[in-house]
């Protein structure tokens, strides 16, 4: 865990946290994920994307009755923040936001963007370079 160093009595200054060998997500560790935790994962993918289904119905509802509407940087973070699936089938279902730009092209890449990487860290989780991966790529030896 972090520690920290007492102030040099010259400078007065408090001094930055030593850095530690431990990595607060235990990466070192190199911690597989488990059978219990797959479920888990997919049920919270499901309500996030869930959520932002909802949330682009209602920005359809608001564009139909004259309400106050979603921000479209708004909607297109939400799809790239891990919600590819629940805007790509509310943009197909509801037809909302299908030709307005950038959202044609912007949705389908979210959601093959987040398959791709969703089936690499499947891949990888076996065998625990998934997380050697993103302990290089954090720049951390």
């Amino acid at each position: 865990m972090w520690r920290w160093r007492k102030a040099s009595p010259a400078c007065g200054e408090q001094m930055k946290p030593a850095r530690t060998h431990r990595t607060l997500i235990g990466l070192r560790q190199h911690r597989r994920m488990t059978n219990e935790t797959i479920p888990i994962l997919l049920a919270v993918a499901a309500l996030y994307n869930g959520a932002v289904f909802c949330i682009y119905w209602w920005d359809k509802r608001a564009a139909g009755t004259g309400d106050w509407r979603v921000r479209e940087t708004t909607l297109l973070a939400l799809a790239f923040l891990g919600g590819g699936i629940g805007a790509l089938l509310a943009q197909r279902l509801l037809r909302h936001k299908t030709r307005k730009s950038p959202f044609p092209v912007a949705l389908p890449a979210f959601f093959i963007l987040q398959m791709f990487a969703l089936s690499v860290a499947l891949v990888a989780r076996e065998s625990g370079a998934a997380a050697e991966a993103l302990h290089r790529l954090l720049g951390r030896s």
